[in-house]
């Protein structure tokens, strides 16, 4: 099909299942397909970053676990006290 159209002057490219692009090699090259290490699930390939930026490059990573960080945003952007934060545990508040 891409012969044909090429053939009559206009311009085509193949279309690809999501398997394939995968494995094409310019998607490889440019790292639009990614491999990163999951704590459970091991190494997965991924959707890559789709674009660049050399001052502030992306980085793709897992999201954290449900509650991973409460502590975290409770006492640093909140502004709980570590006494406070206790007390909601043991309330079952978090």
């Amino acid at each position: 099909m891409v012969e044909i159209v090429r053939r009559r002057r206009h311009s085509g490219a193949p279309f690809y299942n999501l398997a394939e692009a995968a494995e094409q090699p310019q998607a490889v090259g440019n790292e639009y397909i990614a491999e990163i290490e999951h704590p459970k699930e091991g190494r997965l390939r991924v959707l890559g970053l789709p674009f660049k930026q050399h001052k502030t490059p992306g980085r793709l990573g897992i999201a954290p676990h449900l509650g991973q960080q409460t502590k975290e945003v409770l006492s640093q952007i909140a502004g709980y006290t570590t006494a406070e934060i206790e007390q909601l545990k043991k309330q079952e508040g978090i």
